[in-house]
């Protein structure tokens, strides 16, 4: 009789359990996982707008508290002096950044210091756009 107890109480609770992990990582690396990101860059974005010093590259490791590291690097433009670089990838194809389509001024040094915290997309993406 304990027997049949604990294997109804163990299938209800993989009927629970199962389907709770596959939302928690589908929201982590799927299409939640992106808007998830996008806020964060978007916040960054924000946040930065009117720092002082709009000349230097910002490095976040887990942004906000989140598994997402971040780059902030200079554009020209008055309004928004900085683009907001995803260097951690979601299973999203793209290159996230925000505000996206400006041309941002980065040293090649500085990327391949910081090469070990970056996706291999997104650091052959920062080659491609560095300045030697």
């Amino acid at each position: 009789m304990k027997f049949l107890v604990w294997l109804l109480f163990g299938s209800i609770l993989l009927i629970i359990i199962v389907p709770m992990y596959r939302l928690c990582v589908q929201m982590e690396a799927g299409e939640f996982g992106a808007k998830s990101a996008y806020a964060i860059l978007q916040s960054l974005e924000s946040d930065h707008r009117n720092d002082a010093d709009r000349n230097s590259v910002i490095y976040l490791e887990n942004a906000y508290g989140t598994r997402y590291n971040v780059l902030g690097i200079p554009v020209n433009d008055s309004k928004y002096p900085r683009t907001w670089l995803l260097l951690t990838r979601t299973n999203a194809r793209e290159i996230m950044m925000v505000p996206s389509g400006k041309s941002f001024k980065i040293q090649c040094s500085y990327v391949q210091h910081i090469s070990g915290r970056i996706d291999p997309v997104v650091f052959d993406f920062l080659m491609k756009n560095c300045m030697h």
